[in-house]
């Protein structure tokens, strides 16, 4: 078998070209999970009158303790204008805050497939 330099430079840049576009790809949807979780936390914040920084610490804790996540997975808060509960469940945030990281990380190995499975 015998290959050309131009095969070789060929191969090499279609290599570059796709491992790009992925990393691009990873780039985008970590951004679009970082921003859900941006707005499900000012979301969160302005209903309960309390700072992002307070609803993010509050998060954090729930997500160090995965036994109690259970407990508040399908707790929701906030109502709508017309008094309906609003669909903003606490698990949904730390959901969001942890795809944007794999997807972050993922990123410096744009070969590996992303697990998007519970931890």
């Amino acid at each position: 078998m015998k290959y050309s330099l131009r095969s070789l430079f060929l191969a090499v840049t279609l290599i570059a070209v796709l491992l790009g576009g992925r990393v691009e790809y990873l780039r985008r949807i970590a951004g679009y999970h970082s921003t859900e979780y941006r707005r499900l936390i000012q979301s969160l914040a302005a209903e309960h009158d309390m700072s992002e920084e307070r609803v993010e610490e509050l998060l954090r804790t729930l997500e160090e303790y995965p036994g109690e996540r259970t407990i508040f997975a399908s707790v929701s808060w906030g109502t709508t204008n017309n008094g309906t509960k609003k669909n903003i469940p606490i698990a949904t945030a730390i959901k969001h805050k942890r795809l944007a990281r794999v997807y972050r990380q993922s990123c410096y190995q744009p070969w590996a497939l992303v697990d998007e499975g519970t931890p």
